[in-house]
């Protein structure tokens, strides 16, 4: 008898292992946040690491490449008529929010009564966007591109460019040293 307890608590060093219980909740379909739609919604390549606290809406207009990766805390948020897409390699920096859509501020109506703009991001490949960034509806960011801590992305990004700031500006060109 203590034997067969001693053997079935072997068991229990298998879930303290890394990613033990990633791969758990992958295989019970993780729910999506906000609107509690499973991932399997996503469009995601299985090389994916998303942390379980990034809130998706509309995740049926998510598109993710192959080895992406999504830190803690953040957000992304496409709507019913745009959508997101990541390029491949990209990394997305802790608490990161990425929407596709805004409010309209007519002045006679709350803000919350007024439709939506609805315009797609495009986020490349091989993108780095550091921690607490906010990127905008209608932006498209090149490949390449890195985006500092705390960047507010309000325009397009050529590809290969590193930006800072609110609103974000190009600092340099990525790969030759020099400014831009």
């Amino acid at each position: 008898m203590i034997r067969g307890m001693i053997e079935r608590l072997g068991y229990v060093r298998y879930l303290v292992k890394p990613g033990a219980w990633r791969w758990l909740i992958d295989r019970i379909d993780y729910t999506v946040t906000d609107h509690v739609q499973p991932w399997s919604v996503l469009k995601r390549h299985p090389r994916c690491f998303i942390h379980p606290t990034v809130a998706f809406r509309s995740a049926e207009n998510i598109i993710l490449g192959h080895d992406i990766r999504i830190q803690p805390y953040s957000c992304v948020w496409a709507s019913p008529n745009s959508k997101i897409a990541i390029g491949d390699h990209t990394g997305i920096g802790p608490g990161t929010m990425i929407f596709s859509s805004n409010h309209q501020l007519e002045p006679g109506s709350p803000y919350h009564l007024q439709p939506w703009t609805e315009r797609d991001v495009i986020i490349g490949k091989d993108v780095w966007v550091g921690a607490a960034s906010v990127i905008l509806p209608g932006v498209t960011i090149g490949d390449g591109c890195v985006l500092a801590a705390g960047s507010v992305v309000t325009k397009d990004i050529p590809a290969n460019t590193i930006v800072g700031g609110v609103p974000a500006r190009a600092i340099k060109s990525r790969g030759d040293g020099g400014p831009r």
